[in-house]
């Protein structure tokens, strides 16, 4: 799974919110820039930058990087030389970077992972602030950093270097714990669940209570042997969900419930019942799981759906089968499981009431 992907926007400034400098000023915290000709040699302006970083995280090598990277392309890229001077702790720095938890204000866009002005005016900016997510690796944080830096520059989305002032981009986030090694991989500790049925050989319809029984009514011996079977399989479930909301003999937190969700689309956990298995097995089950892997280390650090399929089983297997997937889903492996889901249990076993027991 890739990491989440996340916009790199920044605020139009139309006036107002930053202030500019049109002429030379002196001091060690301020900048300088001069008017120059189109055919004159320019002296490369030089800004300093300050880090606003509460906390104990070292910010400095990755924006020491991204300064790098504009003193080397300024000069193609923003038409003008560039130097930087990083001081972390400057009292009156040309440009801050700011290391915060969330972006909740940058004009229309949301879900962003760094905002700054967009400054054209052809003099330097003064007291520009470049906000950034804390969360992010070093490399992304360079390259938010390089983008937001860019819109400083005057540059906007879609101006060259295209592979720093692209709209969007893959970032990742620092280490996380993987779902296997959280009390809790789900981002809520309730859970929509989504039955879907068969309602004959070959056919298929759905349902979305968990455990629906269907009422006799006039029906052939048959169909009466079909419906009791699906209440078999209701009953079945039920006791697998039962089992997780007890806790799964400590193996899962008390906290954790379930619900009826409205459609699989809208489902944390779809169990379905399918001719075929997409496991290639004639009889038995196959799960999938799906999450998010922030940190980029191939490994999912949040589920966001579970999809259980079951193959030619008798309704009296698919409390354990479903059991067992469910267990895969809150990040079990095969040491965490408690003794009644193991994968060797019998037979008898998987059709006993293995609920009941601690």
């Amino acid at each position: 799974m890739a990491g989440r992907v996340l916009l790199l926007v920044a605020l139009v400034v139309l006036g107002g919110c930053v202030a500019f400098s049109g002429s030379p000023t002196s001091g060690p915290d301020v900048s300088s820039s001069t008017a120059t000709g189109p055919d004159d040699p320019r002296e490369p302006s030089t800004l300093v930058v300050g880090i606003d970083a509460p906390g104990s995280r070292a910010f400095e090598p990755p924006v020491r990087r991204a300064l790098a990277y504009w003193e080397r392309n300024a000069e193609r890229y923003a038409d003008a030389p560039m130097t930087f001077r990083l001081v972390p702790d400057a009292a009156d720095p040309d440009v801050t970077v700011a290391f915060v938890p969330t972006i909740d204000d940058c004009g229309a866009h949301e879900h962003t992972a760094g905002c700054a002005p967009l400054l054209t005016d052809s003099a330097t900016a003064d007291d520009a602030e470049v906000r950034v997510l804390d969360d992010l690796s070093n490399a992304s944080t360079s390259l938010v950093v390089e983008h937001e830096l860019g819109h400083v520059l005057g540059l906007d989305h879609g101006d060259a270097p295209q592979a720093v002032m692209a709209p969007r981009t893959t970032l990742t986030t620092r280490p996380e714990p993987d779902a296997s090694e959280r009390a809790l991989p789900w981002a809520s500790s309730t859970l929509s669940v989504f039955v879907e049925r068969r309602t004959g050989p070959n056919a298929s319809g759905t349902e979305s209570t968990v455990g629906g029984r269907t009422a006799p009514g006039d029906r052939t011996a048959g169909d009466r042997t079909a419906a009791g079977e699906r209440g078999v399989r209701g009953e079945q479930i039920e006791h697998a969900l039962g089992y997780y909301a007890r806790g799964a003999g400590g193996t899962v937190p008390e906290n954790v419930s379930f619900e009826r969700a409205a459609s699989p689309e809208n489902a944390d956990v779809v169990v379905r019942f399918a001719d075929h298995s997409p496991c290639g097995s004639d009889r038995g089950s196959c799960g999938s799981v799906l999450g998010t892997d922030p940190d980029g280390d191939g490994a999912l650090e949040t589920h966001t759906k579970l999809t259980i399929t079951l193959t030619d089983l008798d309704g009296e297997a698919v409390g354990w089968h479903v059991a067992r997937w469910l267990g895969y889903g809150f990040g079990l492996d095969g040491r965490e499981y408690p003794p009644v889901l193991r994968e060797s249990a019998s037979y008898g076993e998987r059709r006993s009431a293995w609920w009941s027991t601690a």
